[in-house]
Formats: structure tokens, C-alpha cells, sequence
């Protein structure tokens, strides 16, 4: 390349950065004869925030800063030796919640209305003496109602209060007390009133979650609470077993002045793989379902693999499955291809329609997370300072 050449090229280059110059100038500098640019008034300082940032469909938004609820459930396994899951508890009345208060307009929190005091006194026996608030029968020597969880909904737009999500929490095998042909307590050699463990049905779980809901409906209205109240029953299961609670009603008022709740059922169930004996067809389908994920993992490893698999159904229609995997892993490398493997699986032998969870864990830790939700892209995550 000779030097005039060189000049030639140097000169387009200079008169490109002085363009781009002039360019950046007239977007940046106010034109002559306009008033300079008014920074906006700093707004006005705002009580609460809402954070902006996608949560999940089923999520809701919490305001910040975060309010812990008044009124803690007063749950004591020495009164009441039976479990609780409270993270299922809470995770469902979220999703049961979404058709009277929709994610996009309301926001929710700990609940502020009630006490530890009154989920104390309304949890506990009814008493014409002492306790005139209780829900549970005095028949009852270990009661059905447990637990009470209160979460408020607040609109979007103002902060405001602007419905409340009640969930009664049952025990299916409260103890309660015999009696002869007329009514009368049976009473042992010693003059102690017999007792027995009563199987709840879901009839009389439903008609104990409505008894409580109508109560505590029209308490709340005389307290000058006039929004829509919403009511989920929930049974825990057996200390003995792996499931967790399931929810079998739930109701709405949304006169907001106590006029009744429209109660409906909600049929849900849990299904444990290996271990449960598929009886109908739908559970035989699952079962294979299960076998057929459980061998694709044990073909992965030489060493013992544990594969757990649960299933969630609502209607009697599959909606999720959860897995478990747990063996002694030889390195990160070898758990990101299991995560993969998992992919694999995933796409061909589940149903793309329900939701996903694989927890990839080792004897004492959690090693990686593979999630699908239904119709969308699965994504997963390695556990690195594990």
C-alpha cells in the first residue's frame, strides 16, 4: 500500500469520527432557544413497595417491608401429636387463592386481623364456661381442627385490604369420646371416660371445615372486616407416612358482609412410588410411568440408586410429579450429566403437560434441581459449594 493510499484511507477515518461526533452532540445538547430540562420532582415517599419481578405463575408478590403476621398459629405437637405440612399448606392456599384474587392485582401477607390469642382460643374447646369461641367439640378428647392459617390479599393499585384467605387445618383421626344408647359417656373400671380413634370420612371433614368457616365468617364481619373471605380445608396424614396434606373443600363469601360462603369440593390426592398398589387404570399408567424414569436413572449409575416418585392428582387427573434421586455421586461432572439424563427422560417418557420437580440429592445434601413447569422449557441447576 503506497503512502498516498494510506493518506486517502487515514482522512475517511478522521471525517467517520467527527460525524459520529456531531451526532452524539445534537442527541445530547438542548436545541438553541429551549429551556433546559426540569429533572423530575423527586415522588413522594411511597409507604410500601411492591418488588417488580416475575415470581411464577402461581406466586404472588409481597409488599415490602415485610410484615410478619400477628397471630401465629399456636400449634403444639404435645397437644396435638399430628403433622403438619405447612409448606404444602401454605404453597396450596396460594393456588387456590388465584381464582378470587388474581396474582396481576393482588399482592399478599402474613396475616394482621388475628391475634395468637384468638387462633389460640378458636383452635382450642368449646366451653360454655371458659371458652364459649372454641371450634371443636367438647366430645372430642384429641379435636379435628388443628391449625389455622390467615393470609391477606391487598389490591395492587391501592394497598389496601382487600380480601383474606382462611385454611383449617384437620387431624384424620381425632380421639373422641364413647357413648352409650342414650347419649351418656362410657366410663371404664376406674370411672375415666372411654375414648376411641375416629377415621374422619371426607363428608364429615367437610362438614367440620364448613361448621368452623360459617363461624369464623361472621366473627371476622362483627369486626368490621367487609371483603371477600376465602376458606380452604386441609388433612394432614399419618405421622407413619411420606405424603403430604392434601386440600378437600374450600368455599368464598365474596359479599363481604357474612351472607354465606358458596363451599365447592376440592379432590385432591398424593400417590407414592415404589410402594403404593395401583388399583384402577389411571394409577397403573402412573405406576408405569414411575418404572419406566426410575430404570432410565438406575441405568445411568453402576452404584445404588434411590429413586422416590410422587405424584399429584386433582380430580384424578395427574397434574405433578415429583422425584427424588439419591445416591453417592463421584464428582459434578457426573451430576450434570444425570441432570441431563434427567432431560432426556423428561421429554420422552413424561407427560408434557404437568409440572416437573427432580431433586438430585446425596446421603446428607442437596446436589442439583431439574424443573418443568407444564408446556414450558425445563431448566436446571448444579449445587456448587455443596
Amino acid at each position: 500500500m503506497n503512502a498516498k493510499h494510506r493518506l486517502s484511507i487515514a482522512i475517511i477515518h478522521l471525517m467517520v469520527i467527527v460525524l459520529l461526533i456531531f451526532s452524539l452532540q445534537a442527541c445530547t445538547l438542548p436545541q438553541t432557544g429551549q429551556p433546559p430540562q426540569q429533572l423530575p420532582e423527586e415522588p413522594a415517599k411511597q409507604k410500601e413497595m411492591i418488588p417488580e419481578i416475575a415470581l411464577g405463575q402461581m406466586y404472588y408478590r409481597i409488599p415490602l417491608p415485610y410484615q410478619v403476621g400477628s397471630g401465629k398459629p399456636s400449634y403444639d405437637k404435645s397437644i396435638f401429636p399430628a403433622r403438619i405440612d405447612t409448606t404444602r399448606l401454605e404453597l396450596g392456599m396460594m393456588e387456590i387463592a388465584q381464582k378470587t384474587f388474581p396474582v396481576d392485582r393482588f399482592t399478599m401477607q402474613e396475616g394482621q386481623l388475628l391475634s395468637q390469642d384468638d387462633i389460640r382460643d378458636w383452635l382450642a374447646t368449646y366451653d360454655t364456661n371458659k371458652n364459649t369461641l372454641g371450634l371443636n367439640d367438647p366430645d372430642y378428647t384429641k379435636p379435628p381442627l388443628i391449625y389455622l392459617m390467615e393470609r391477606d390479599f391487598l389490591a395492587v393499585d391501592t394497598g389496601e385490604l382487600a380480601g383474606v384467605g382462611i385454611t383449617l387445618a384437620f387431624r384424620p383421626n381425632p380421639q373422641i369420646v364413647l357413648k352409650d344408647a342414650q347419649g351418656a359417656p362410657v366410663l371404664d373400671e376406674e370411672g375415666r371416660k372411654k375414648t376411641e380413634t375416629k377415621n374422619l370420612t371426607d363428608e364429615e371433614l367437610i362438614a367440620l371445615a364448613r361448621s368452623a368457616g360459617d363461624k369464623i365468617n361472621q366473627r371476622l364481619v362483627e369486626r368490621g372486616v367487609h371483603v371477600p373471605v376465602l376458606f380452604a380445608g386441609f388433612v394432614s396424614e399419618p405421622n407413619s407416612t411420606l405424603l403430604p396434606g392434601r386440600f378437600f373443600v374450600k368455599g368464598v363469601d365474596t359479599s363481604g358482609d357474612g351472607h354465606g360462603i358458596k363451599w365447592e369440593d376440592f379432590n385432591e390426592r398424593y400417590i407414592l412410588f415404589p410402594g403404593n398398589k395401583a388399583k384402577t387404570d389411571n394409577e397403573k399408567r402412573m405406576e408405569a410411568t414411575f418404572t419406566s424414569f426410575s430404570q432410565g436413572v438406575e441405568t445411568f449409575f453402576s452404584q445404588y440408586t434411590g429413586v422416590i416418585g410422587l405424584v399429584r392428582l386433582v380430580n384424578d387427573t395427574p397434574i405433578e410429579w415429583t422425584f427424588t434421586i439419591t445416591a453417592d455421586y463421584r464428582s459434578k461432572t457426573q451430576i450434570l450429566a444425570l441432570l441431563e439424563t434427567i432431560a432426556e427422560l423428561d421429554r420422552s417418557i413424561l407427560s408434557q403437560s404437568m409440572d416437573v420437580s427432580v431433586y438430585v440429592q446425596s446421603i446428607d445434601r442437596l446436589q442439583g434441581l431439574y424443573v418443568r413447569g407444564a408446556g414450558q422449557e425445563p431448566f436446571y441447576h448444579l449445587y456448587r459449594n455443596q
